[in-house]
């Protein structure tokens, strides 16, 4: 594997570990070309989680990824999902845009900055917009990454936040992953009772098997407090998920 190939798969698993359809696109991308690419994946799932709150309201979502890599290390990605709503079948869930650059050092170390946009609703007894923007930096290293995001008007909720993110990936046997994240949301501008009024932890792990083209995964999601979105809608401390993935 070459330095760019190893920065370009590590941009790549940083940006799907931070989203919430987890590590979607990992298989199969940690050995690239040092050139421009395109990558594609369709994605399976029995929830949607932004961070420990379900956003399909524990429902079942199919999403579609894409991403492009660029040798001089820029990189962006769009993913769009849909979700079979209680109420109303089928709906479009949301879009998901990320861009940055990222660069490896001598010592082994990749650093990257960025900005991710996501329009996205979800449906509960009504359809909720929970769309907002993050600008975020950070460091990784074989299979462990750091990374902060700053959101202006998290959710639409006229809150500023931070966001800390730690996750790593090790590969135990062939064809085999093991991952975990935890993440810290911190409000730190606005009127923080909207989001519960106190910092939020959320934790997750989980196991992933390859079958050629393929991926199935179960992960374990915990968050504390319960999380409270929409306004009155309280969510479980803890939930398991199920996905699949085919790569293209």
């Amino acid at each position: 594997m070459t330095a760019g190939a190893s920065a370009s798969a590590r941009r790549r698993l940083r940006r799907l570990a931070r989203r919430p359809t987890g590590w979607a696109l990992a298989v199969g991308l940690v050995a690239g070309a040092a050139e421009a690419q395109v990558s594609v994946s369709l994605t399976a799932q029995s929830d949607y989680l932004l961070r420990g709150v379900s956003l399909s309201d524990g429902r079942p979502t199919l999403t579609l990824d894409v991403n492009y890599d660029d040798k001089s290390g820029f990189y962006g990605a769009l993913s769009a999902t849909a979700v079979d709503t209680r109420n109303a079948g089928a709906e479009v869930l949301g879009f998901v845009a990320d861009a940055g650059y990222a660069k490896r050092l001598t010592n082994g170390l990749t650093w990257d900055v960025g900005v991710t946009d996501s329009q996205i609703s979800t449906y509960v007894d009504n359809r909720y917009v929970a769309n907002y923007a993050e600008a975020y930096g950070g460091l990784s290293r074989g299979g462990l990454a750091a990374h902060l995001y700053f959101s202006p008007d998290y959710l639409g909720e006229s809150v500023q936040t931070l966001y800390l993110d730690l996750s790593g990936s090790i590969r135990p046997a062939d064809r085999w992953r093991l991952f975990a994240h935890a993440g810290l949301l911190a409000v730190v501008g606005g009127d923080a009772d909207v989001l519960g009024g106190r910092d939020h932890l959320d934790f997750r792990a989980g196991v992933a098997r390859q079958f050629g083209r393929f991926e199935a995964r179960i992960t374990g999601s915990w968050a504390e407090p319960a999380p409270v979105y929409p306004e009155g809608v309280r969510h479980g401390h803890g939930t398991l998920v199920a996905g699949a993935s085919v790569f293209f």
